[in-house]
C-alpha cells in the first residue's frame, strides 16, 4: 500500500527557515528592514509584505507589475537559499515516522512542487538546475537524513501532483497546501493536513481531511485508527533480509528441518559412539572457542583424514552446513573405510543430505563450476540468515603431512572470501591425528583456535591469518606428540595426562 508525502512544510518546516533566513536577506538585498507581516503567509514575499514594500518604493508600478515583482523576488529568493535549505534538519519526528511506515509494509513515494518552473523562459542553466541539480539536492537531503522511500516525483503544477496520487492509489497522503489538500475530494484517500502556520486558519471544502501536527505520536494515531476501523487495507510487512534468506534456505532442496536440526542430534551421539567402539578418545583443545550462540560461523579446518567432519560434528552443537566432495552425494564414496559400491557408499550418501551438506566438485565432475558456484550461493544465504558452515579449503585430504607439510596448497581463496568484511566470522581448527604407533591415549587432537572477525578484511588477508594461526597450532599439537613420546605414555599415565593439559595451553592462546 502506497503513502504519499509532500516535502516542503511537511516533513521540512519551510515557514520556520524563512523566518529565520530571509531577514538578513531582504536586507541584503533590498535594504528592507524585514518584519514579519502576516506569520500565516505562504512564502516569503506574503510573510514579509513584499508587495507592500515594492508598491511604497516605487507607487507608479500597477498591480500587474507589483506581483510580477513579487514572484521573482520569489525565485530569486528560492534559488539563493536552496543549497542552504537542503542542508536544513527534516522534522524532529520525520524519520521515525517514515521508517515505521515502512517498516509496516507501506510504500512512501514523496511527491513535490519542487519541479515548478521558477521562470516563463528557461535558460539551459536555468533547466539544468530544475531538473538535474534539485532532484540531486533533494535525494541527498533525504540520504543525509536516512529517510527510507520508493520513489521521489518532482512536479511542474498542482494538476501533475494531483494526477500522480490518483495514480498511485495511495492509502493516506501528508501535504500541507490547501489547493492540493481540496483537490484529493474525489480520490478514495484519507487526506491528512500537516498543520503549519499557513494553513492553521483554512477551511476544507472535502470533509475527510485529517489535521494533524507532524509528530510521531500524532501521525501514527491517524493511522493506526484508520487501519483499525479498516478504512485502508493494512499492508503485509515487507520481510527483513535475514527474514527472506531463511525463507530462500527453507526452501532449498539439501535443506530439510528434520535433518539439519534433529538428525544433527543423532549424528552428534553416533560419532560419540563411533569414538568409543574405536577408541579415538579425541583430545579436546580450545573448547572455549566454540561458540555457544547460533551465527554465521565458518568453520575452516585442515583435513587430515575421511573422518574429520564426523569428529568436528560431534563438537558442534548448532547445525553446521559441511561441504563435502560432490561423489558423496552420487554414491561414489564411503566414509566407513570399505572400499567400492556398497551398503556404506549409500550410507554415506545418506548421511551428507541428512546432514544438510552442500556439494563441492572436482574440475573431472560434470558442471563442476555450475555446482560450486550454486554452493557457495547457498552458503552466502545460510551465513546471512545467522547459520554456520564449515570448509576444507585444501580441498583433499593430506595424508603424508610430514612431506606436504602441516597444510597442503589451498585450491583457491573462495572459502574465505565468502565471510570476507564482517559477512562471517572464521573459526580456525587444527586437527592432527596421531600415528597409531605413538602409544598415548589419544588418536585424534582437535583444537578450535580463536575466531578470525573479518570486518574491512579481504579474503586474501583473511586466508593468511587462517594459514599462520592453523599452522603454529599444528606445530603445537606435534611438540605434544613428541613430547608424549619422549616419556613413553602409557594410556593410564597420571603424568602424560598432566603433561597435555600443560602443553595444551600453547594452543589455547593462538
Amino acid at each position: 500500500m502506497n503513502i504519499v508525502f509532500d516535502i516542503d512544510d511537511t516533513i521540512i518546516d519551510e515557514t520556520g527557515f524563512i523566518l529565520k533566513e530571509a531577514p538578513a536577506y531582504l536586507k541584503k538585498k533590498y535594504g528592507m528592514d524585514a518584519k514579519v507581516v502576516n506569520p500565516n503567509g505562504k512564502n516569503v514575499a506574503e510573510i514579509f509584505g513584499l508587495y507592500e514594500f515594492f508598491k511604497s518604493k516605487d507607487s507608479t508600478l500597477s498591480e500587474e507589475e507589483l506581483t510580477l515583482k513579487c514572484k521573482k523576488a520569489i525565485a530569486s529568493y528560492n534559488a539563493k537559499m536552496f543549497l542552504k535549505y537542503n542542508f536544513q534538519p527534516l522534522r524532529p519526528d520525520a524519520t521515525n515516522i517514515i521508517n515505521d511506515l515502512t517498516s509496516r509494509g507501506y510504500k512512501i513515494t514523496f511527491v513535490s512542487l519542487r519541479g515548478i518552473k521558477t521562470k516563463e523562459e528557461e535558460t539551459i542553466k536555468d533547466v539544468f538546475l530544475r531538473k538535474v541539480a534539485v532532484p540531486l539536492l533533494t535525494k541527498l537531503q533525504l540520504k543525509l537524513n536516512d529517510i527510507k522511500y520508493k520513489q521521489l516525483v518532482l512536479v511542474e503544477k498542482v494538476e501533475d501532483k494531483k494526477q500522480i496520487i490518483a495514480d498511485l492509489k495511495p492509502s493516506f497522503v501528508f501535504e500541507d497546501t490547501i489547493e492540493v489538500i481540496n483537490d484529493l475530494s474525489d480520490i478514495d484517500t484519507i487526506p491528512v493536513c500537516v498543520e503549519t502556520l499557513h494553513n492553521v486558519l483554512e477551511e476544507f471544502e472535502n470533509e475527510r481531511v485529517v489535521r494533524v501536527p507532524f509528530t510521531h505520536e500524532s501521525v501514527m494515531a491517524v493511522v493506526n485508527n484508520a487501519e483499525k476501523n479498516k478504512l485502508v487495507k493494512k499492508p503485509k510487512r515487507e520481510l527483513t533480509q535475514k527474514e527472506k534468506n531463511k525463507r530462500k534456505i527453507k526452501s532449498l532442496k539439501m535443506y530439510q528441518k528434520f535433518y539439519t536440526e534433529n538428525f544433527y542430534k543423532l549424528i552428534r551421539v553416533s560419532a560419540k559412539i563411533y569414538s568409543k567402539v574405536y577408541d579415538l578418545n579425541p583430545l579436546i583443545i580450545g573448547e572455549e572457542n566454540i561458540p555457544k550462540e547460533k551465527g554465521p560461523d565458518v568453520f575452516v579446518s585442515n583435513h587430515r583424514n575421511i573422518k574429520d567432519p564426523l569428529i568436528t560434528m560431534a563438537l558442534l552443537k548448532h547445525p553446521t552446513h559441511f561441504a563435502a566432495l560432490k561423489r558423496m552425494f552420487e554414491n561414489n564414496e564411503n566414509i566407513f573405510g570399505t572400499v567400492g559400491n556398497n551398503l556404506g557408499t549409500y550410507a554415506t550418501t545418506f548421511l551428507v543430505k541428512s546432514a544438510g551438506a552442500l556439494p563441492i566438485a572436482r574440475p573431472e565432475d560434470t558442471d563442476y563450476m555450475i555446482t560450486n558456484l550454486q554452493t557457495f550461493k547457498y552458503i552466502n544465504d545460510y551465513l546471512a540468515a545467522g547459520s554456520a558452515t564449515a570448509i576444507y579449503p585444501e580441498g583433499t585430504i593430506n595424508r603424508k603431512p610430514d612431506e606436504n607439510g602441516n597444510i597442503l596448497p589451498l585450491k583457491s581463496n573462495q572459502a574465505f572470501k565468502i565471510a570476507e568484511d564482517g559477512k562471517g566470522v572464521v573459526r580456525p581448527i587444527a586437527m592432527v591425528w596421531v600415528p597409531k604407533e605413538v602409544d598415548i591415549p589419544n588418536r585424534v587432537i582437535i583444537a578450535f583456535l580463536k575466531p578470525i572477525y573479518t570486518e574491512g578484511l579481504k579474503a586474501s588477508e583473511i586466508a593468511q591469518r587462517w594459514t599462520t594461526s592453523v599452522n603454529n597450532a599444528i606445530n603445537g599439537i606435534n611438540t605434544i606428540i613428541e613430547e608424549l613420546v619422549k616419556i613413553n605414555t602409557k594410556k593410564d599415565d597420571a603424568e602424560s595426562v598432566n603433561k597435555v593439559k600443560v602443553l595444551s595451553q600453547n594452543i589455547r592462546s593462538l
